[in-house]
């Protein structure tokens, strides 16, 4: 699924890097919250691949390149902590975000997250005011 919108003009926030030029992969396997948060973002100007699985994750993060991946914990053939372990192991995704998206808010999910390598650990459901703090965020050196 690709998703590229691009925000009104005006409507881009005056913060860190434009999210226009922003790729995000949103790594969720539920349709409905997959579509919602993938038109969310796209909304914001960046573009938008959405896997459904770990290994369909690994495989698109290599093709596509993302500057954010956002990973549900709770995949159909592994979590996304594994997957964001294995895209670490990787020196080209060093700099890469990768943020926790998920439902399970608890200390102990947090800090598995880091341990992950996440930078970041969000609870579902998603605010779009949150994503787009997120990417004012994220670094220019991915510009």
């Amino acid at each position: 699924m690709k998703f590229t919108l691009l925000a009104e003009e005006g409507s881009r926030s005056s913060g860190g890097a434009s999210p226009e030029n922003h790729r995000v992969l949103l790594v969720e396997d539920q349709p409905d919250v997959a579509r919602v948060t993938a038109l969310g973002l796209a909304h914001l100007g960046v573009e938008v691949r959405v896997a459904a699985t770990g290994s369909a994750a690994l495989e698109q993060a290599l093709a596509f390149r993302p500057t954010l991946v956002l990973l549900d914990l709770d995949l159909p053939d592994f979590n996304g902590h594994e997957v964001a372990r294995r895209l670490r192991a990787q020196r080209e995704f060093d700099a890469v975000w990768l943020v926790a998206l998920t439902s399970w808010n608890t200390p102990d999910m947090r800090q598995r997250s880091v341990e992950a390598g996440m930078v970041e650990h969000l609870a579902k459901p998603i605010d779009l005011d949150v994503l787009a703090r997120l990417l004012a965020r994220l670094p220019r050196a991915f510009l």
